[in-house]
């Protein structure tokens, strides 16, 4: 008695574990294809704004589509607790 229940123990974890290994592996086929390349990451470029000049080209103002920037961890804000 004890020894079957053992043995349908053990099928009922390896089916439990072969279900999220494939599970897994599904998630990793299906959003593979969707991730951008690494470089694009990487080596990251933010847009050009849109820079409004004067006939005597002084810089009336600057539009942008978003505005972001480049900066280094230690650069950033630290919280203090």
């Amino acid at each position: 008695m004890a020894k079957k229940l053992i043995i349908s123990l053990f099928i009922v974890f390896f089916g439990i574990t072969i279900i999220g290994i494939s599970l897994a592996a599904l998630a990793v086929i299906v959003t593979y294809p969707k991730l951008p390349p690494l470089n694009a990451l990487t080596d990251y470029k933010p847009k050009i704004p849109l820079r409004i000049f004067s006939e005597d080209k002084v810089l009336i103002g600057e539009f942008w589509r978003r505005k972001t920037g480049i900066c280094s961890h230690q650069s950033s804000s630290t919280h203090d607790d």
